[in-house]
């Protein structure tokens, strides 16, 4: 009778089927991708501007103050970033670098 850290171990250690994780990859891909795009489409990222810039945001510009500042043109360029990202993501994209890095048995 193994004991209960191989039981552990061994559970642990076995390889799981590439279609799982590919479609965990794609459903929160698809989800950033959708997110974002309706944030820009509802007008919701006027929330993120700032209401000197004509927004509605009332939030501290953080680390965009080095590039201006809660701007208009910040605010898309952040979303425009956002949904490349998600779009890459829900294509598998990224997948081939980290296939490049992962250890072979």
């Amino acid at each position: 009778m193994k004991s209960g850290w191989l039981r552990w171990v061994a559970l642990l250690d076995t390889r799981e089927a590439p279609e799982s994780l590919a479609a965990v990859r794609i459903v929160v891909g698809a989800t950033v991708l959708l997110t974002l795009a309706h944030a820009w489409w509802s007008g919701a990222a006027a929330f993120w501007v700032a209401t000197a810039q004509g927004g509605v945001g009332a939030t501290e510009p953080g680390v965009l103050e080095i590039a201006g500042g809660l701007t208009g043109l910040n605010v898309r360029a952040l979303l425009i970033v956002g949904l490349a990202a998600g779009a890459m993501l829900t294509l598998g994209c990224y997948c081939a670098s980290a296939r490049s890095c992962s250890p072979t048995r």
